[in-house]
């Protein structure tokens, strides 16, 4: 039985207009809706309705190669890897847009999204990112935060498909 449905092939990764380089692994997007109950004591504390206030959306890529767009994704507070710039300024101000692509002939691209456009990103505050040097193949997990941005309206968004 053949599963036509199931896509599957690999994206390249852009961040702002410059390529990052080769990914190792799965590009992994995760979601979480955020949201308030809604109780009444006429039923206790069950929640009887939510009311929908945010949501994050993160992305992890593994990134392998040593480019300056891959320099770049890990490292954008300064041109100087290292150095913070100036500190106190807006994440969103340094936010970049983070695209996914599909590689063309593949599942992926016959079934979508074709691409996958986050407009506003940044790496995840707080996180550690670990950077192996030695005789090993350095694959470096980044991961992304999505910053809301408004798309129409009143109309918030993470990322849009096309």
């Amino acid at each position: 039985m053949a599963f036509a449905s199931i896509p599957f092939g690999d994206y390249t990764v852009s961040y702002g207009a410059t390529p990052v380089g080769l990914t190792s692994g799965p590009i992994t997007h995760s979601e979480i809706v955020s949201a308030r109950p809604v109780t009444s004591s006429m039923y206790g504390s069950v929640s009887v309705d939510q009311i929908i206030d945010g949501g994050v959306v993160i992305v992890v890529i593994p990134l392998t190669e040593w480019t300056i767009g891959a320099k770049g994704i890990l490292w954008p507070w300064d041109s100087n890897m290292g150095s913070l710039g100036q500190i106190g300024r807006s994440a969103a101000a340094l936010a970049q847009t983070l695209t996914l692509t599909v590689v063309a002939g593949t599942r992926a691209a016959s079934l979508g999204p074709a691409a996958r456009t986050y407009s506003l990103a940044i790496p995840m505050p707080g996180q550690n990112t670990e950077i192996r040097f030695g005789t090993v193949q350095r694959v470096v997990p980044l991961t992304m935060l999505a910053l809301p941005y408004q798309d129409s309206g009143k109309n918030y968004a993470f990322y849009g498909d096309a």
